[in-house]
């Protein structure tokens, strides 16, 4: 437990806990990062709606067309803005997306060019759609399968994949990063091979509701893969995938939270809970994942949701340093005070009064990590501060 002692005389107790991941895929972010108003949108964007992992796209290109990845110097400006979204914004994991193990071969240097974590990318995300026949005919078998003298069907896409995600565990390993994957429709054999691999799965949920018609949860679209992936010893951690956009839940999101979607693949009608399988004791849900950024800013700028309209602080003081079990801030004057946390869409998560002592505690023991707000609201005066809960 440490204190940090403020300017205006309050301070904070600091421990540390668990969280859920809030996962959001980043595309055109060639475009984004250099780009000051861009990368505070996307920021903004993320705290707003509580995402505390970012999964990036076009690295290649950033490296090829924009700056070099593997000089300290040159990419400065991406080490820069991962340590401000991790510092102001709440953002608690990056990761990089690739094809193969080359696409890895200048994040591995990029990881060692700063001694600081805060800089660096967390998690490696192979994305190769070895199931997908239209991607295998008019990409995979010239790119890649012919090449390593394979076969152009779904068997010999699977093959290489596996050859390369064999490489890429070696190369997180060697970064310090996670070894990550995107699925689709791979079968129970695949499922198994990968879940004996990976540290993590992102496992895609792409329909237009998060329930079916007869209002079961979307937890039941190709059910068979989470038990295929679930390992025999040990535990994997996966991240159901929801997609935005025209094609899947853009419409359904611009009506109802995000968090309600969560809540319908874990608690729904025959969700994810009661974990009654044996073969869910070696699967952790641990979080959700969400496709993709560009598609989620147009879907949620004029949202109905009640959870996104409600009124968050745009005047506060930021915190420095990050909280846990208890915050305590100091009254301006004497008299009764409340203080309230807010979450990212303004819902009142925890509250208290105080009447007689000269600063009002919150207990945080119970509030996962993220970017909260407070507000300290006496008779005469009301102030804002933003914080993070990060353990």
């Amino acid at each position: 437990m440490k204190n940090i002692f403020l300017v205006l005389a309050f301070f904070l107790s600091l421990q540390l806990s668990a969280q859920s991941v809030r996962g959001l895929y980043v595309n055109d972010f060639v475009d984004i990062i250099g780009n000051t108003a861009a990368e505070n949108e996307l920021l903004t964007f993320a705290q707003q709606h509580g995402f505390n992992y970012l999964l990036c796209y076009n690295l290649y290109f950033i490296h090829s067309q924009k700056f070099s990845i593997t000089e300290a110097e040159s990419a400065q400006p991406l080490a820069d803005f991962m340590r401000r979204a991790r510092k102001d914004y709440g953002i608690q994991s990056f990761g990089v997306v690739g094809e193969s193990a080359r696409s890895f071969e200048r994040l591995e240097i990029y990881n060692q060019l700063y001694p600081d974590s805060e800089a660096r990318f967390d998690v490696f995300n192979l994305e190769f759609e070895f199931w997908n026949k239209n991607m295998i005919n008019k990409y995979y078998c010239d790119t890649y399968l012919e090449k390593n003298q394979l076969p152009c069907d779904t068997a010999g896409a699977f093959t290489y994949y596996h050859q390369q995600l064999l490489q890429i565990k070696e190369q997180a390993t060697r970064a310090g990063a996670l070894t990550e994957v995107y699925i689709g429709k791979p079968t129970p054999g695949q499922c198994q091979k990968i879940g004996a691999i990976c540290d993590r799965v992102l496992v895609h949920y792409y329909r237009s509701s998060p329930l079916y018609n007869n209002g079961n949860s979307i937890y039941n679209y190709l059910s068979y893969r989470l038990p295929a992936l679930a390992p025999s010893q040990g535990t994997l951690d996966i991240l159901p995938i929801f997609g935005a956009g025209p094609k899947f839940m853009g419409e359904w999101i611009g009506q109802n939270s995000l968090e309600e979607a969560y809540s319908i693949y874990m608690d729904g009608q025959n969700a994810w809970n009661p974990k009654s399988e044996d073969w869910k004791n070696h699967i952790n849900i641990a979080g959700a994942q969400w496709y993709r950024y560009t598609d989620m800013l147009v879907d949620l700028a004029n949202s109905t949701a009640e959870s996104n309209t409600s009124e968050i602080p745009t005047d506060f003081i930021v915190l420095p340093g990050s909280v846990d079990s208890q915050i305590i801030i100091p009254k301006i004057s004497p008299g009764p005070a409340t203080l309230e946390l807010l979450d990212h869409t303004g819902k009142i998560i925890l509250q208290n009064m105080d009447e007689t002592n000269d600063s009002v505690k919150l207990n945080m023991k119970q509030v996962e990590n993220g970017v909260y707000f407070l507000s300290l609201l006496q008779e005469t005066t009301t102030q804002h501060f933003r914080i993070l809960v990060q353990r």
